[in-house]
C-alpha cells in the first residue's frame, strides 16, 4: 500500500480516536449552533454540539494538507475529505461514525475498515493531518439531516480492524527498527 493511502488511513483513525473521546464525554461544546461563519473549533467540539451541522474545513500540518466536509447529527458524524502529501495528488477519504461503529474507506478501493467506536481510542495512526482535538477553522451552517449520509456504502466491503489486529503477530526475537 502506498504512503498516501496509509496517511489517509491514519487520518481516518485519528478521526475515530476523536469520536471515541467525544462518545466518552470529553470536550466542551463549541458555541456555534445555528450560525454561519468560520469558527476555530475541534472536531470533538463539533460532534458535541448536538445540533445538525454541515461544516467545511481546510487545514495543513507540515507537508500534509486536508480539506473536506463534516456532517454532524444526533451522535452520528460523517467526514468526506481530501488529503495530500507534498505535491502528490489528493486522496479522497471518508469516515462514518454511527450506531457504535466507525467505518472508513478511500475512493478507488473496494475495501474499507470498521472498528467499534468503543475501541477507536486504542487505535493509533502516524499522520497528524486531521487531529480531532486541534482547533481548525470550520465554516458551519445548519443542516437538515439525511439518514443516508450516515449509512456505509453497500459497494464497499468493510473489514473489522479487530480481525486484522488479531492476525498481526510480531515475533518476540525479531529486533524492531533495524
Amino acid at each position: 500500500m502506498n504512503k498516501t493511502i496509509w496517511i489517509v488511513v491514519g487520518i481516518v483513525i485519528l478521526i475515530a480516536f476523536g469520536l471515541y473521546f467525544y462518545m466518552a464525554g470529553s470536550g466542551s461544546p463549541a458555541e456555534i449552533p445555528g450560525t454561519v461563519g468560520s469558527t476555530p473549533t475541534s472536531l470533538n467540539q463539533l460532534a458535541a454540539l448536538g445540533t445538525p451541522q454541515k461544516c467545511t474545513f481546510a487545514d495543513g500540518a507540515a507537508d500534509v494538507r486536508s480539506e473536506g466536509v463534516v456532517y454532524v447529527s444526533g451522535g452520528s458524524v460523517r467526514a468526506d475529505f481530501a488529503s495530500a502529501e507534498g505535491t502528490n495528488t489528493a486522496t479522497q477519504g471518508h469516515m462514518i461514525q454511527s450506531g457504535g461503529e466507525v467505518y472508513t474507506w478511500v475512493d478507488g478501493m473496494t475495501q474499507g475498515y470498521r472498528i467499534a467506536a468503543s475501541q477507536a481510542g486504542s487505535a493509533t495512526g502516524t499522520a497528524q493531518a486531521l487531529n480531532p482535538d486541534k482547533s481548525v477553522d470550520y465554516r458551519c451552517e445548519p443542516w437538515s439531516p439525511d439518514a443516508s449520509a450516515f449509512t456505509p456504502p453497500a459497494n464497499i466491503s468493510f473489514v473489522s480492524m479487530a480481525d486484522i489486529q488479531s492476525q498481526i503477530r510480531i515475533p518476540v526475537d525479531v529486533p524492531l527498527g533495524q
